[in-house]
């Protein structure tokens, strides 16, 4: 009698365990500049029927609030931008991710991928997926290759970039304008070699495109001219 009581008990805490499966998983990459990208959110907005079955049977149970919260089709990336899905039937599924609350710094993206039947209990499916950001890149130079640190940002905007050894630069995570907005370049000591018709120079910032070849000459700044920089596209 002991024994069957030690074998049930046995039982029921065996049934208890659930043993959750990874199914697909994988990392959000800045698609410019192959950095891990935190607190993106990936959903699965499309899914074979039976996933979606089991999902609205859930929903009821855990009513609209508390769905939000814990519905197993959304996750989000880590600190490290690795992201992953458990418990997944067979079938096609299209993972979308993107950034909320990043306006139209970033475009989404999105990946398609099939779990078969045999992968039920099999490996993981490993998905990268990449948010191409907005932005711009170019090359800042000076007379006779002088060293400077250049910062570039966009007029009315908190982002910028400083230029590297070469003058180069990479300004990203901008947000996207219908309209021309004002790239603005700061460099102690110098201004832009910058005719009156093409100042301040202007460029089309479209979401998740970096715009590239926005490069600009300097000259030494005269003292007549004041403490403002403005720089000046390079001649064709």
């Amino acid at each position: 009698m002991v024994k069957s009581e030690q074998a049930t008990t046995q039982a029921v805490t065996e049934k208890a365990v659930i043993r959750h499966r990874v199914a697909i998983a994988g990392q959000v990459i800045d698609a410019q500049t192959q950095q891990a990208i935190a607190n993106a959110q990936i959903n699965l907005s499309e899914m074979p029927d039976k996933y979606h079955s089991i999902l609205k049977l859930k929903a009821m149970q855990y009513g609209v609030e508390s769905w939000e919260r814990i519905r197993p089709d959304r996750t989000y990336s880590d600190q490290r931008g690795y992201y992953f899905f458990r418990d997944l039937p067979a079938g096609n599924y299209k993972l979308v991710a993107s950034l909320p609350n990043a306006g139209t710094r970033y475009s989404s993206a999105s990946q398609t991928v099939t779990i078969a039947e045999a992968s039920e209990t099999s490996g993981v499916i490993y998905i990268d997926l990449f948010l191409s950001p907005t932005g711009v890149k170019g090359k800042i130079t000076a007379p006779e290759n002088e060293k400077f640190i250049a910062k570039v940002r966009i007029q009315g905007q908190n982002e910028y970039a400083l230029t590297n050894g070469d003058g180069e630069y990479l300004l990203t995570g901008v947000e996207a304008s219908p309209q021309e907005v004002i790239l603005v370049i700061s460099v102690s000591g110098y201004e832009l070699n910058l005719s009156p018709d093409l100042y301040p120079p202007k460029i089309s910032l479209l979401q998740g495109q970096v715009l590239t070849e926005q490069n600009f000459q300097l000259k030494r700044k005269s003292i007549s001219n004041g403490i403002s920089a403005s720089a000046n596209r390079s001649p064709p």
